[in-house]
């Protein structure tokens, strides 16, 4: 499974150099969005780049004089989330404005939305065993269902500076997912520890319950190569939080308990591309981010267990280096000139983390140490949200 994924991944990432081969001088000049508008909308097409302009010396001194200098033009939205610098070719060069003019793109792009995702279930780890003849399984860490979608709030922040750069923050989460079940037990069971199992007598019922949370806070540089193509690379800080509580009712006061509480701080840089794919005009566009990542995760495990015999309890830490990958597809509709409506979509990939339904087999039953962190957990769904430029 995490083969398949890793090459879903690098296979992602091949129309990024395609794109990069593309933005040559002369193709950036090509692809210009002022160029695309203008065959859109049926006029006619000027193209200008660098290598085409004449310089001082080779224009004709008897040349007649241009009339009148061409009319500036009101700054556009900044349909273009790649370079944004109001149609202008890749250094704002080609004419049609000055570095440094109001012209060339906005200073600040403010994002407020809600990122709606569901988590993949958890693998199915053999979690409780009858211990009678045959060892039949009781309970798999599958049984627990996080196909709800739930929300969270996405906030995104950019400060544009010249010829497409610019410095920009988002932070997503606050995401929980959560699901209850409850199931009979046999007369004579156990918990599927490391080690040896904890055995326990008394048929009765178990209760048990699977929290999960997600945040991921981001700062990027990102530097435009051409319209349709930038480039990034920053620092990312992911945390993930899960607990897996359970408990057995065996009748009067005979009660069985047992809690794994799990935590994951993923520090790390990353780098990235973002695509335009679609430009309609001034009113409509769409493009895809691809960011992938090594990291460092501080992951650490917090069990207990409690019943008539003796308790259990251990917290065990370790560093683990992880991968996280990320891709989006969104598209903008222009309301205004300063304000855009956003929709899209989030596929995100951690893998190498500590998970709470992987530790029941990682925990040990005599001193309650034992962490698994090499769990990998998926998270996708929808993007909504209002842009605000200007």
């Amino acid at each position: 499974m995490k083969t398949r994924w890793r090459l879903f991944f690098i296979a992602a990432l091949l129309p990024v150099a395609g794109a990069v081969h593309a933005s040559s001088p002369l193709a950036a000049g090509l692809d210009s969005p002022a160029s695309f508008d203008e065959a859109l909308s049926g006029e006619s097409v000027e193209l200008t780049t660098l290598l085409m302009e004449p310089t001082p010396a080779d224009a004709s001194s008897d040349a007649a004089p241009e009339a009148d200098p061409k009319p500036a033009k009101a700054a556009p939205p900044a349909s273009s989330t790649i370079a944004g610098n109001c149609d202008c070719n890749v250094g704002c060069a080609d004419g049609c404005c000055n570095c440094g003019d109001p012209c060339c793109g906005p200073k600040w792009t403010v994002r407020a939305g809600a990122a709606i995702l569901q988590r993949s279930n958890p693998t199915g780890r053999v979690a409780i065993r009858d211990r009678a003849l045959g060892a039949s399984v009781v309970a798999r860490a599958d049984i627990f269902d996080f196909d709800q979608w739930e929300g969270g709030p996405d906030v995104y922040i950019a400060r544009w500076l010249q010829n497409g750069t610019g410095i920009e923050a988002r932070y997503f989460g606050s995401n929980q997912w959560e699901d209850d079940r409850s199931f009979g037990l046999p007369a004579q069971w156990q918990v599927e520890t490391a080690g040896a199992p904890i055995q326990v007598n008394g048929a009765g019922t178990i209760s048990a319950s699977y929290i999960s949370r997600l945040s991921s806070t981001e700062i990027n540089w990102r530097g435009g190569l051409n319209q349709n193509l930038a480039l990034l690379a920053g620092f990312r800080w992911v945390e993930i939080h899960e607990n897996l509580g359970v408990s057995a009712d065996l009748g009067g006061t005979n009660l069985a308990t047992a809690n794994w509480n799990t935590d994951n701080h993923l520090y790390g840089g990353q780098v990235g591309a973002i695509l335009q794919m679609l430009r309609m005009g001034r009113r409509f566009s769409a493009d895809t981010w691809f960011k992938g990542g090594i990291y460092g995760n501080a992951a650490d495990n917090q069990f207990n267990f409690t019943s008539i015999g003796p308790n259990i309890a251990g917290h065990t830490s370790r560093g683990q280096t992880a991968f996280v990958g990320d891709i989006q597809f969104s598209g903008s509709y222009w309301i205004t000139q300063h304000m855009a409506l956003r929709s899209g979509y989030q596929l995100l990939w951690v893998d190498g983390v500590a998970l709470a339904s992987d530790q029941v087999n990682a925990s040990s039953s005599i001193t309650g140490h034992g962490i698994h962190s090499n769990g990998d957990v998926f998270y996708h769904g929808a993007l909504i949200g209002l842009d605000f430029t200007w």
